[in-house]
């Protein structure tokens, strides 16, 4: 039984065919992902299965009754005055049933007339209510608020005062909160850090709403979805699995369609000849070829579309030593960002700066290039070193300029060879006339690595660079980075280009900078285990002032025996020793690095962990009330 089915559908606007003859399903519960180049028609599809668009041929139908729920790129926030008002209407009849429960309330307290059926309609109401999640509710929308990254102090911000990026985060908090069967979200990602994307992940991974999700963020695909469909020249291709999956079977996919059309173009040449040699001698058969030919199919494949070209080139060679940083700190206000940062950058490494939004990352790279000031503490770079930075703004760029402006005042020596570099970051024709303040996230970014290409540094300093950028740009750029003979450090959010590239990481959080000297992958097991054995401290702790407030025990029971308390004694004490047995061996597991490459057997250690923790301190407990009952009955 399919939740969507979307079948034959077509779209056009004047001119430009954007899907043609798109056709696939979305099953209950089903978590799929929708990918492909920017400006491919994946933001238009949703569009149309959400009923804001419709469809020029084709149809999209929806089980009766089916709820959706669309994350647009642009958000209309409304219905409060405050953020937190606001996303609590996203469920309007919780809303309304509470207000009314308030309304019966205050005529019950007033002692007005038709006191005992205004009773009646508050007792349905409230029952009503409870099953409908209303108490916990309030809970709830602050719960989802804190998880996608808002703070307490951002509760009551006027809606009005909203940045863009709030914005998003409020409306995907308001469809969350409304559980719809089928959750059709674009870009979802965008403007959440790190910890916030966590946190989506998880709620997504648990939710029974089905999902179809626009997304660069390859990490986030390959942790969240079960199914990939790939939008292609107005196509669809439908691949098991989650990104990486994808990833490897698109490539099997093209390479053997090539390998055919290639077969195709052998056989064809063969039969043309054919039919060239004895069309006239051999009529019979080379008509017989003639109807063969027909039926080859000889055009070419689509494979791999215009695609970044890029091969960045270190200038001079630096010295071993490219940067040393000591002590460093900085601070905004009362904010402190960073302090007494060490960090020693050898030529060739390649340093990851991560930390959620607002913690200083972009701040520590301005810093490098001399466009803040630290507060304190020192940075020089080594001999030879030649600094490129790519910045989130594209700053240093007029507004005014076109690209082809752009590129000549950066350094491109003549005409040609500045429209042969916009080539290469797919500005064709036109496209190099445009002026900088009209492009959009994507094509500045795109200039800015063209930018970045002219300066010849040996150390790239470069702040969010696959932002905007499609995922066969990224995974491009992911390339370059690679074969980059010089040295790195980056400030990113994206997980896949941190675990591809990084060989350090930068943690900027809580006000401090910390290094660790790990890949990324490393770097996440090591913090899952600090949060581990976080968790596993508070536990004892909780359990100690449990024990500690614990009641005076029970009287005895009338008519107990010694010897069946003795022996309920003791079977306690048995399993109490097994669970703490138990325990200290997943403690164990939880605390050896290796673990962490079976993610299954980690998940399963925490789950078994966490009820051990949780049964433990009632078994001590029963095991010290029948232990005083024992005593009591000695002493008697």
């Amino acid at each position: 039984m399919s939740l969507l089915t979307v079948n034959g559908i077509a779209k056009s606007y004047g001119l430009q065919q954007v899907l043609q003859s798109v056709s696939f399903i979305v099953g209950p519960g089903e978590k799929v992902a929708l990918v492909g180049r920017n400006g491919c028609g994946k933001t238009t599809l949703l569009r149309l299965i959400a009923g804001v668009e419709a469809p020029d041929t084709g149809a999209i139908s929806l089980l009766p009754g089916t709820h959706v729920g669309h994350l647009a790129q642009d958000v209309d926030l409304s219905g409060g005055e405050t953020l937190l008002s606001a996303v609590a209407n996203a469920v309007p009849r919780l809303v309304a049933m509470e207000q009314r429960l308030r309304e019966l309330e205050a005529q019950l307290e007033a002692g007005a007339p038709g006191a005992e059926s205004a009773y009646a309609a508050y007792a349905e109401l409230q029952q009503e209510f409870a099953q409908a999640g209303g108490p916990a509710y309030p809970g709830r929308v602050k719960a989802t608020l804190a998880g996608l990254g808002f703070r307490e102090s951002d509760f009551s911000l006027p809606v009005a005062a909203l940045s863009g990026g709030q914005r998003t985060r409020a409306g995907l908090c308001m469809l969350l909160l409304q559980e719809p069967d089928l959750l059709l979200l674009d870009e979802p990602t965008n403007h959440l850090d790190l910890p916030a994307i966590e946190w989506l992940e998880e709620y997504l991974g648990r939710t029974r709403s089905a999902l179809l999700i626009v997304s660069h963020d390859r990490y986030f695909l390959d942790q969240v979805v079960s199914r990939v469909v790939e939008l292609d020249g107005g196509k669809l291709f439908s691949y098991p699995g989650n990104y990486t999956a994808y990833a490897r079977l698109r490539e099997a996919r093209l390479q053997q369609q090539q390998v055919e059309w290639e077969r195709n173009q052998e056989q064809a040449a063969k039969l043309e000849d054919y039919i060239r040699r004895y069309r006239v001698s051999r009529a019979t058969q080379a008509k017989s070829r003639e109807k063969a030919l027909a039926r080859i199919q000889l055009d070419k494949p689509r494979t791999r579309e215009a695609e970044l070209r890029l091969h960045l080139t270190a200038g001079l060679r630096s010295g071993t030593e490219v940067l040393r940083i000591e002590r460093l700190a900085k601070a905004y206000a009362d904010k402190q960002l960073f302090q007494s940062l060490d960090l020693v950058v050898q030529r060739g490494e390649r340093v990851g700066v991560v930390g959620p939004n607002g913690s200083g990352k972009t701040t520590l790279l301005k810093i490098l290039v001399g466009q803040a000031q630290a507060d304190s503490g020192y940075f020089a770079f080594g001999h030879n070193v030649e600094p490129g930075y790519f910045a989130q703004d594209l700053s240093g760029a007029q507004p005014e300029n076109t690209l082809l402006d752009e590129i000549l005042d950066a350094g491109a020596a003549t005409y040609e060879e500045a429209r042969s570099l916009l080539a290469r970051f797919l500005f064709f024709g036109d496209d190099v006339f445009k002026r900088v303040g009209d492009l959009s996230g994507g094509e500045t970014n795109r200039l800015a690595l063209a930018r970045i290409f002219l300066s010849h540094a040996n150390l790239l300093l470069l702040d969010e660079p696959t932002n905007h950028l499609d995922i066969a740009a990224r995974d491009r750029l992911e390339e370059t980075l690679l074969a980059f003979s010089g040295t790195i450090i980056f400030a990113s959010h994206d997980r896949y280009l941190l675990d591809r590239v990084a060989t350090r990481i930068v943690e900027v959080a809580g006000g401090e900078a910390k290094v660790y000297n790990d890949t990324y992958a490393e770097y996440r097991r090591r913090k899952e285990r600090e949060r581990l054995l976080a968790a596993q401290a508070a536990a004892r702790a909780e359990r100690a002032a449990a024990a500690a407030a614990r009641p005076a025990p029970r009287p005895m029971a009338r008519g107990a025996r010694p010897q069946d308390l003795r022996r309920a004694v003791k079977a306690v004490e048995e399993r109490i020793a097994a669970a703490e047995a138990r325990a200290s061996e997943l403690e164990a597991i939880l605390a050896d690095p290796s673990s962490y490459t079976d993610a299954d057997r980690v998940k399963e250690a925490t789950a078994e962990y966490e009820a051990l923790s949780a049964s433990l301190p009632e078994l001590i407990a029963e095991w010290e009330r029948l232990a005083e009952q024992v005593e009591a009955i000695s002493a008697g």
